[in-house]
């Protein structure tokens, strides 16, 4: 049996012994969908990076506004590569649109960069995205050009962020990290009880698990013939404020 942590759903699906211990892709855009659904603005402008993630992610909200709301779109201007840190004919493509809002899937280092070039050249658009947001935010001297991002997230215990800062000095990677330390208890405890369990019966375990209380909130088991077997935790849209991700929906 393989536990790992992933967003996307693909390797777990048709795979009896893979479970990932994490939201996947669609409920993560399902919730930007929402709140995208909900404003004015009728359609987003979005640039994103090669990055399996980001595809998805955009690709899952795209089809959850078809669902909701088939008039507000989501226009693709620009899939750059990965080593990409010169944005400033982007930026200016975004000012020209006049839109309130675009979207910007850049790994931590290229949104940094991006948003730096941004901010400095003129662009005031609230930028919505994905987790990394929060990431880039407390990457020091870059908190301010994050500032007023929105993105898809799950959300953290308060000990729990102040712990992980406390031992790392920073809050990257925070909610993998959560996950992983969910996991990691889930099994200290099941392997404590039973040491010799076999891998059928460590799924059959894992696969009771209902409203268990986490560091990201209360989770749940999941086995779904479209995502796989994971573990459901809630998910909500953030946005930076003062340099930390807060719920706003």
């Amino acid at each position: 049996m393989r536990l790992g942590l992933s967003f996307v759903a693909k390797p777990a699906i048709g795979n009896s012994y893979i479970i990932r211990s994490m939201n996947h892709t669609a409920q993560y855009g399902k919730a930007l969908a929402e709140f995208l659904a909900s404003e004015r603005q009728l359609e987003y402008p979005v640039i994103t990076t090669e990055y399996d993630f980001f595809l998805q992610l955009i690709d899952d909200t795209v089809a959850r506004l078809a669902d909701m709301k088939p008039q507000v779109k989501i226009t693709k201007i620009a899939q750059i590569l990965p080593s990409e840190r010169d944005f400033r004919a982007l930026v200016a493509k975004l000012k020209a649109t006049g839109v309130n809002r675009v979207g910007v899937f850049l790994l931590t280092d290229q949104l940094i960069t991006f948003m730096r070039q941004a901010r400095e050249n003129g662009l005031i658009a609230e930028i919505f995205g994905a987790a990394l947001c929060e990431t880039a935010a407390k990457t020091e001297g870059a908190g301010r050009y994050l500032e007023g991002c929105i993105y898809p997230d799950n959300e953290v215990s308060a000990e729990f962020r102040s712990k992980y800062r406390a031992k790392f000095g920073d809050e990257s990677q925070l909610t993998f990290a959560g996950a992983g330390y969910d996991m990691s208890k889930l099994l200290a405890e099941h392997f404590k009880a039973y040491p010799n369990s076999s891998a059928r019966e460590t799924l059959t375990a894992l696969s009771q698990v209902r409203d268990r209380q986490g560091v990201l909130g209360k989770f749940s088991f999941k086995d779904d013939p479209t995502f796989g077997k994971f573990f459901e935790y809630p998910v909500a849209v953030k946005k930076i404020s003062n340099g930390v991700g807060v719920a706003v929906r």
